[in-house]
């Protein structure tokens, strides 16, 4: 069963669900004994054309396509996490789930590590991406260990798929 699945129908809807990824970032900050502490949301995620800025919902409707759900940004570590929760389309009306690690600057920052996801989830997902999520906001976790543990799911993936 998709989660969320009807997000986009009205802000009540969307609320809702960003609460939930919001809620996710909370515990995985909570449970950890070695958690970076200062996430953020992050910067320059208005939409905002000719000098109207939209809500989220109504960008989604009009332009097509939606902004991360979930963007945070931890100034002392240099990390971003960026989660966008999709709904049914022309590519997938099923759940999924894909994942990967990109380094670039963003705004005032001259170097970001962004764990970014992409999902139409079910609860299968969100456990993944909860895991994803609590090993990110450690202090011990490197970009070596997130491509090892992207690559354990995609090969998780793929024996699934036979």
């Amino acid at each position: 069963m998709i989660l969320f699945p009807g997000f986009l129908d009205d802000m009540e809807s969307y609320r809702a669900c960003e609460s939930f990824w919001y809620d996710v970032l909370q515990n995985a900050l909570l449970a950890s004994d070695d958690a970076f502490l200062d996430w953020r949301d992050g910067e320059g995620l208005a939409l905002t054309i000719g000098g109207v800025q939209f809500d989220p919902v109504t960008a989604a409707k009009k332009f097509g396509g939606i902004s991360p759900i979930l963007w945070k940004i931890s100034p002392s570590s240099g990390r971003a996490i960026s989660l966008t929760h999709s709904g049914p389309s022309e590519r997938s009306n099923g759940p999924y789930l894909e994942a990967k690690m990109d380094a670039h600057c963003w705004m005032h920052y001259d170097k970001l590590d962004i764990l970014k996801i992409y999902t139409m989830p079910s609860e299968n997902e969100v456990t993944l991406v909860k895991m994803m999520i609590s090993t990110w906001v450690s202090r011990n976790t490197s970009l070596e260990d997130m491509n090892a543990l992207q690559i354990a799911y995609s090969e998780k993936e793929r024996q699934a798929d036979r």
